[in-house]
């Protein structure tokens, strides 16, 4: 059976075209965010990936420029759904050369003309390897992360910096196959360290997450690690340890890859 990755925010979109393609024979997965997309991709690729430019968390475009990385998540066919009129938009994004662009809102006919053509030529789906080689430093403070990322760069560690959960969420998106380690604020505005600890295990349960705290408010230690985190650090922490830590943490995570 042909598959599709259906990655659209809209509720009532997204279920209709699901709908409609099953009925046709295919078989339908569903994501709502860049994130959830990336994650999907990354276990497997699909015969077919419809995609909204407008998605959450990483956007379509997040996705396309992975694609045009890694030429092992690339499906098929891509067909890149859009609400943006302006071709200037379009014309500016990175694009893999098996993207398609339909305005939406998209007909029901074009879509199966579409996936029924890529199910003619469709391989089926492919699984996909991983490798990590960089630290994601989610903090709300400028100076803790500044002070990170320049002793782990010191280190040979490449290190993305995010100032939010929705931020970092994104750096998954956009770089989460090159993360080891991610060390993670607790007490932040917005998303604080838990919940965007759960976002990331929805897109990648096997990433090593290290939370940091000078007041973990609500949360207590011991509930903070059942939650998976792989160690706690509490401000001011000694770099030393905390280099050591990531270190050994990266270690095992590119150990088990390189095992799998």
């Amino acid at each position: 059976m042909p598959t599709v990755l259906l990655a659209e925010a809209d509720r009532d979109l997204r279920n209709g075209y699901s709908d409609f393609l099953s009925r046709h024979g295919f078989q339908v997965d569903t994501v709502t965010n860049g994130l959830e997309c990336l994650a999907k991709l990354r276990r497997f690729v699909p015969d077919m990936l419809v995609l909204d430019l407008e998605l959450p968390w990483g956007g379509g475009d997040g996705v396309l420029a992975l694609l045009c990385e890694d030429s092992r998540l690339v499906p098929t066919r891509v067909i890149l759904m859009s609400g943006i009129h302006s071709g200037s938009v379009l014309d500016n994004l990175a694009m893999p050369p098996v993207v398609q662009t339909l305005a939406k809102p998209v007909l029901l006919s074009a879509l199966l003309e579409h996936a029924s053509s890529t199910a003619s030529n469709g391989a089926g789906p492919r699984l996909v390897g991983r490798q990590r080689r960089g630290i994601l430093v989610v903090d709300d403070e400028f100076a803790v992360r500044a002070s990170l990322q320049e002793n782990l760069q010191n280190e040979g560690f490449h290190v993305w910096a995010a100032g939010s959960g929705d931020e970092a969420l994104d750096h998954c998106c956009d770089h989460g196959a090159e993360i080891a380690v991610v060390l993670l604020d607790i007490q932040m505005p917005g998303l604080d360290g838990p919940q965007t600890l759960a976002g990331i295990r929805a897109y990648d349960a096997d990433i090593p997450v290290c939370f940091m705290t000078g007041d973990s408010g609500e949360y207590e230690p011991s509930d903070l690690l059942r939650q998976g985190a792989r160690h706690l650090f509490a401000k001011p922490f000694r770099m030393d340890e905390v280099v050591r830590v990531v270190r050994d943490l990266a270690d095992q995570s590119l150990g088990q890859l390189q095992e799998s």
